[in-house]
């Protein structure tokens, strides 16, 4: 709850929050926050922390461990948050094959923003190839129903920067579904 309320603060003004959860995590070793943390409470920690802390801080990698022994226990939820958290943490490898591993699971239970949300951390990453493409873009428009404008737009723009090829069949199935208000500056961007 702490960690949602200050989402969006400055950095200063979350630092003291930083000092405290650095602070938990030597107190007790760590062992008590992580030993009773869920997988999205890991994702959480290391999202709010992966830009106000550096990448070899015991904290993050304590965190980055964590989430690499327990990546099988990964939800739709928290999936999408651990992928893009680990894509700003560039010595996050072996996590990052351990997250990757699970993607097949996870994509049939995904919303359109969860999957829009975990094709921009593959694009991060770096990790888009065909497969993950395909599996990515086929769950999309089976729900597409379901999609608001912003889920479109948001994985348009991250199919635009990874794999332009795709982007002609994605913006032909989307046409029909998004008005010309709701393009925005999304419209723009693929273009």
């Amino acid at each position: 709850t702490i960690l949602r309320s200050a989402e969006g603060l400055p950095n200063a003004s979350s630092s003291s929050i930083v000092d405290t959860i650095n602070e938990d995590m030597q107190l007790g070793g760590g062992s008590v926050l992580l030993s009773s943390a869920t997988p999205l409470d890991l994702a959480m920690l290391l999202h709010f922390l992966a830009e106000r802390t550096s990448d070899d801080s015991s904290l993050v990698v304590n965190l980055v461990n964590a989430l690499k022994l327990r990546a099988p226990e990964l939800d739709n939820v928290s999936y999408p948050i651990a992928l893009t958290s680990l894509a700003k943490i560039p010595s996050s490898e072996e996590a990052r094959e351990s997250v990757l591993g699970q993607l097949s699971q996870v994509i049939p239970s995904m919303t359109g923003a969860q999957l829009a949300q975990t094709y921009e951390g593959l694009q991060e990453m770096g990790a888009i190839d065909e497969d993950n493409a395909e599996r990515i873009l086929t769950s999309f428009l089976s729900i597409t129903s379901g999609s608001e404008a912003r889920d479109w737009a948001r994985l348009m723009v991250a199919v635009a920067r990874a794999r332009p090829q795709d982007l002609p069949h994605l913006v032909e199935c989307a046409q029909p579904l998004i008005s010309d208000a709701q393009w925005g500056s999304a419209r723009e961007l693929v273009e």
